[in-house]
């Protein structure tokens, strides 16, 4: 794996929900380990997650209203830890835990296909970034 940068693909309300301006998703839950750290790019997947909890659907503003097929923002990955223990409604337990901190949306989501795992960010793109 090379240095980066990496995109992720989040099936929503899941990548809506790490850019949530109060207790947004802070921690992803994975099977598979990263040693990555850095900036993480987030890629909402085409298709909607159907089995999500109703109270995610509510915090993001609802089914229908959010991107898909688009990179729609980068987080910072700063650590991994399996099962961390940490007191936090997005971690699940037997899992690894990604944590993330300094979400920042794109002022225009980008549209894009995704990929598995962790992805190389396409070069051929205009960005548009908020900071």
């Amino acid at each position: 794996m090379t240095d980066g940068p990496y995109v992720l693909t989040l099936r929503q309300p899941w990548a809506s929900a790490v850019f949530l301006a109060r207790g947004g998703k802070n921690v992803e839950n994975r099977t598979w380990k990263t040693n990555y750290r850095g900036r993480l790019y987030i890629h909402a997947a085409g298709r909607e997650d159907i089995y999500a909890p109703h109270w995610v659907w509510d915090l993001v503003g609802g089914r229908g209203t959010l991107p898909l097929s688009a990179i729609i923002g980068y987080v910072t990955i700063t650590a991994c830890q399996y099962d961390s223990g940490v007191n936090n409604r997005w971690a699940h337990p037997n899992m690894w835990h990604w944590f993330f901190t300094s979400p920042a949306l794109l002022t225009e989501a980008i549209p894009a296909t995704g990929g598995r795992a962790l992805w190389p960010l396409p070069g051929n793109i205009n960005w548009k970034e908020t900071s």
